[in-house]
């Protein structure tokens, strides 16, 4: 889903461009950011921080301002209706460790998954998916290792629960799903045919 926020005109002169980042706290306690966008006119303008998350992400925001050393981030969690503010750094790092069982469902824990068309009208599906061979180093198609594009999956979480990604792309290895990389960057893995 796409995260927009509206900011408010700043002086630039003591004022950095508002920015907006999702935090992936999966591999460090300082996690690793990855931006979104401010859109505005001109710097000092009102204007919108967008990025692209899902719900669970943890987004960050904040404001440079020259006149201080130490300037607040807000963190907060995105849910289904909106944002949930959840403080400080801290507090976003505790909030990913009790969560971090469903975090980790989401990212790596698949089972029977499934290509699914990504278009379903009226009942019917409609094909849009592509199915292309693999290119190895030299450039020529490696056999029986296929990327098929534009679909999505269906998967169950180690609690049990159902779950269907946004559309991306999935490697398959002969007749096995090996994995999927969904478009918001979630790479899921199969739990019995990933290595």
């Amino acid at each position: 889903m796409k995260i927009v926020i509206s900011t408010a005109s700043y002086d630039v002169d003591n004022f950095g461009k508002p920015w907006i980042v999702k935090v992936d706290f999966s591999k460090s306690a300082h996690g690793k950011f990855r931006y979104g966008e401010w859109i505005g006119d001109y710097p000092g303008s009102p204007g919108l921080l967008s990025i692209i998350a899902c719900p669970g992400d943890i987004i960050a925001t904040g404001q440079k301002d020259y006149r201080k050393p130490n300037n607040p981030t807000n963190y907060s969690v995105v849910m289904e209706d909106g944002l949930e503010h959840i403080g400080g750094k801290g507090s976003a790092y505790k909030y990913f460790l009790q969560n971090n069982d469903t975090a980790l469902n989401m990212v790596n824990a698949i089972f029977n998954m499934t290509p699914h068309p990504v278009n379903i009208k009226d009942g019917k599906m409609k094909m849009k998916t592509k199915v292309r061979n693999m290119t190895g180093r030299t450039g020529r198609k490696v056999a029986n290792q296929f990327i098929i594009s534009d679909c999505f999956i269906e998967y169950k979480t180690r609690t049990g629960e159902i779950m269907r990604s946004q559309k991306g792309n999935m490697f398959q290895s002969y007749q096995s799903n090996i994995a999927f990389k969904s478009v918001n960057g979630h790479t899921f893995l199969d739990a019995e045919k990933w290595d």
